[in-house]
């Protein structure tokens, strides 16, 4: 997802005082009792021929992208970890990443699947998502390149904010690039279960407040799957 944007800005994250802040130095949590839900349905259309799994599987260095994923949000220190599926959803629960995790799991499964609004709806319904404290969603195809908790930060600082999308700038192109994470308000958990004349979850952040970070690994293209194999620490 790409957003023009007209005027260039600095990426509050390169700023020490801001992320003395956040506290993200230290390698603490940034203290907002919020939810985390991954967005792992979905098919990997465009790895047709190269890989055959689940995206979330896809090793990065040597080691999968979900075990990647758990060590950020661990980090983050949530209440919850929910798991947002489609009829793959087995390979990826039996994952022996899963076990002995530091926080509730739960998943709501959707088979087959009818996009990510929809996915995110019944999650909803099934209780897995709550919809009365913030949620983090991530994307099961990309890395992310700075602490979640930055961007949770960031978004309860900013009290009243309806939602905060993590994005790269693209300064030759003057536009923004959506960096694979996003932090809800419970407010807008709740309007979002409620819209259903979209199929497409990702159309909500074209309002949402934009948080500039480093950068993001995605392994959801072939060029992108070939950097992850090649990715060193």
């Amino acid at each position: 997802m790409t957003i023009d944007r007209p005027d260039d800005y600095r990426c509050p994250f390169q700023d020490a005082e801001y992320r003395r802040s956040l506290k993200i130095n230290e390698g603490q949590g940034c203290n907002v009792n919020l939810d985390v839900a991954i967005m792992a349905g979905g098919r990997a259309t465009r790895l047709a021929g190269i890989w055959d799994k689940s995206k979330i599987l896809v090793p990065v260095g040597g080691v999968p992208l979900l075990v990647r994923l758990l060590e950020a949000i661990t980090a983050l220190r949530p209440r919850r970890l929910v798991l947002l599926l489609d009829d793959r959803a087995q390979e990826i629960v039996q994952h022996p990443a899963m076990e002995g995790l530091a926080f509730p799991l739960d998943y709501s499964v959707e088979a087959p699947p009818q996009g990510t609004a929809s996915a995110f709806r019944k999650g909803v319904e099934s209780g897995a998502i709550h919809v009365d404290v913030p949620l983090v969603l991530l994307n099961h195809d990309t890395l992310p390149l700075y602490p979640l908790q930055a961007l949770a930060g960031h978004h309860e600082q900013r009290v009243g904010t309806w939602a905060t999308g993590a994005f790269v700038h693209e300064a030759a192109r003057w536009r923004d690039i959506y960096a694979g994470a996003c932090a809800f308000s419970a407010e807008a958990v709740r309007d979002i279960a409620a819209e259903r004349r979209t199929h497409d979850l990702y159309a909500h952040l074209i309002g949402a407040q934009r948080f500039l970070v480093p950068g993001f690994l995605d392994v959801g293209t072939p060029d992108g799957f070939k950097r992850a194999q090649d990715w060193k620490e």
